[in-house]
C-alpha cells in the first residue's frame, strides 16, 4: 500500500533534513567513541577493581487497588468473623439462664401447690386491726388516725 503523495514528500524532506544534521561537517573533528562491545582494559597503575554494576531489575508490578465492593466485603466479613461467635456465646448464656428460670419458676409452683390453701375468711380474719376497730374502716374517724 503505497502511500499519499504529501505524506511521501514529508517524509522524504524530514528524512534529509535529518542526514544533514547527523553529517559530520568537515570542521569539526569526529570525536572517538570507544565501542560498546570492547572488554574495560586493565588499569595500568594498578587501582583497586571498580565493581561491575548489578543487573538492573525489572521494577515490581504496581500494586492495584481492589474494587471497591470487594474492600467492603473484605471489611464487613472481617466483622462478621468477629461479632458472630461473641453473639453465639450471648445467646447460650442467655438460653441457659431461661431454662434455670423455669426450673425455678416451675420448683416454686409446686411448692405453693403442696401447702395447703387457706380460706379467704381466715385470711381476713388472720389481719391485724389497730385495737378498738372494726375491720370496716368508720365514717366517722378521719384518716388521720389510721395513718399513725
Amino acid at each position: 500500500m503505497a502511500l499519499p503523495q504529501q505524506v511521501q514528500a514529508a517524509l522524504d524532506a524530514a528524512e534529509t533534513t535529518l542526514a544533514t544534521i547527523n553529517a559530520p561537517s568537515a570542521n569539526e573533528a569526529s570525536p572517538v567513541e570507544p565501542a560498546l562491545d570492547a572488554q574495560p582494559q586493565p588499569d595500568p597503575f594498578g587501582s583497586a577493581p571498580q565493581p561491575q554494576a548489578a543487573p538492573v531489575e525489572p521494577p515490581a508490578p504496581a500494586v492495584t487497588k481492589p474494587d471497591p465492593w470487594e474492600a467492603r466485603y473484605t471489611s464487613l466479613r472481617g466483622l462478621f468473623e468477629k461479632t458472630v461467635p461473641e453473639l453465639q456465646g450471648q445467646v447460650k448464656t442467655l438460653q441457659s439462664n431461661l431454662t434455670d428460670a423455669i426450673t425455678r419458676l416451675n420448683q416454686a409452683s409446686e411448692t405453693q401447690e403442696s401447702q395447703p390453701a387457706q380460706p379467704p375468711a381466715a385470711a381476713l380474719a388472720a389481719k391485724s386491726w389497730p385495737p378498738g376497730t372494726s375491720s370496716k374502716l368508720s365514717a366517722q374517724r378521719p384518716l388521720t388516725q389510721w395513718c399513725r
